[in-house]
């Protein structure tokens, strides 16, 4: 239980953008909210992310103590972060990257780490390489707010 609510938290240290090409894809009718399954498929997607990360010793310490209500609004953020930056209708209510990530001394090897167990649950959910893409690509500029050691 408690490696699951720590992989939880996990979720917070994410932050995405749309990107143009994400726009444009919306703009079309094919948006990649669409392609990766709509709120549903991108929740699968998230909780997949939540075990892979809460089986990851490189970095699941970061998450371990924190209360169960604050691990289930971390969820909740990061699944409305990928909605929105997916072109789904859908508000992300959460703080900006780099403010929520200040003082954690997160560095490249841990962001590194979340992206593979994300890019697992992408690969175990059946994510197209092209949807994977477009999605790592409006995470990858946030690693400069979220990298902070």
């Amino acid at each position: 239980m408690l490696a699951a609510a720590g992989a939880s938290a996990a979720l917070g240290v994410f932050g995405f953008a749309r990107t143009r090409e994400i726009h444009a894809q919306q703009l079309t009718g094919n948006s990649l909210y669409d392609q990766l399954g709509g709120l549903a498929g991108i929740s699968g997607v998230m909780n997949d992310f939540i075990t892979n990360v809460a089986g990851d010793e490189r970095i699941n310490a970061y998450f371990a103590d924190l209360p169960a209500l604050r691990i289930a609004r971390l969820k909740e953020l990061l699944i409305q972060q990928v909605a929105n930056a997916s072109g789904g209708p859908v508000e992300y209510t959460g703080g900006d990257m780099k403010s929520v990530h200040a003082g954690m001394g997160i560095t490249m090897q841990d962001f590194n780490a979340l992206v593979e167990d994300l890019v697992a649950a992408l690969d175990g959910n059946g994510v197209s390489p092209a949807a994977k893409r477009m999605l790592l690509g409006a995470l990858a500029p946030m690693a400069s707010d979220i990298v902070t050691a």
